[in-house]
């Protein structure tokens, strides 16, 4: 577990400053695009119609304008007035706020303003369980005891061995061996970073959920081949058939057992069970 301390101030201020990057972080490269892809497919495979859902760090609604896709009743939360400011924006301009009851402002750690077993599904992408350190078994239990009986929680954070092999080369002097010593991201190891987050390893994400009372369905990385061949991604994307083919097996290889670790992300599907 991280030693770093949690400071609920410094991730609304990291996140106060430019919602519209946010909002573009995940279309402005074809790399951030297969990452999309590979999050919003376990939104669509686990999720369904008329389901409620608790939005944790929402953003400007990337992730929100999927679950109205598919039909979900969403509750939209953010640690950020500008990004819940933002993802109201996005709502109204694309079509999305049909399908959102409500936008509040909410911490991970501190869901007190929820009854117990209210929600079937919490869903907190982008990495809010990066953000909350020595508070990852707090904000673990508080989305577990929201969720209703066999709910799910859908998250994804950072991954620690993904994350050194994609960005080797920026870390200083080439050397990510104090970021790798315990998964902490700081003004500590890497000296210049405002970017405070903690990567994970697989077992370590495991064993968390497994400790505060879920059963894990699944560990998956939001990318694999293209965070390692990102100079081929565009011409790819240039031709629908040979995308989709990349996007088919992105999703495929992400989910081996052997890759979980190889993406910047990786994603959990848990069940509060019955």
């Amino acid at each position: 577990m991280s030693s770093f301390k949690y400071s609920a101030e410094h991730v609304t201020a990291y996140y106060s400053i430019d919602a519209e990057r946010e909002w573009q972080r995940l279309i402005q490269n074809p790399e951030q695009e297969v990452k999309l892809h590979v999050h919003n497919h376990y939104l669509y495979e686990h999720l369904t119609k008329g389901l409620s859902v608790l939005e944790v760090g929402a953003g400007p609604g990337r992730f929100t304008q999927t679950l109205h896709e598919i039909g979900c009743n969403i509750l939209v939360s953010d640690i950020s007035e500008i990004q819940l400011d933002a993802n109201r924006q996005k709502a109204k301009e694309l079509g999305f706020a049909a399908s959102i009851s409500d936008w509040q402002k909410v911490d991970v750690t501190d869901l007190g303003q929820f009854t117990d077993n209210s929600f079937d599904a919490v869903v907190a992408y982008g990495g809010p369980l990066s953000y909350v350190f020595d508070h990852l078994d707090q904000a673990l239990s508080e989305c577990h005891r929201v969720l209703k009986m066999d709910g799910l929680l859908i998250a994804s954070v950072m991954s620690l061995w993904g994350t050194l092999h994609r960005y080797f080369a920026s870390f200083p002097e080439s050397d990510p061996t104090p970021v790798a010593a315990n998964g902490d991201l700081t003004a500590e190891t890497y000296p210049g970073t405002t970017h405070f987050c903690h990567l994970f390893r697989s077992e370590e994400l495991r064993e968390a959920m497994i400790r505060n009372g879920f059963d894990v369905i699944t560990l998956a990385a939001s990318n694999t081949m293209s965070s390692t061949h990102t100079e081929i991604l565009a011409t790819l994307r240039e031709n629908p058939e040979q995308w989709q083919s990349l996007i088919d097996l992105e999703i495929e290889t992400s989910a081996s057992p052997g890759m979980v670790e190889t993406g910047t992300h990786m994603i959990v599907i848990a069940r509060k069970p019955s």
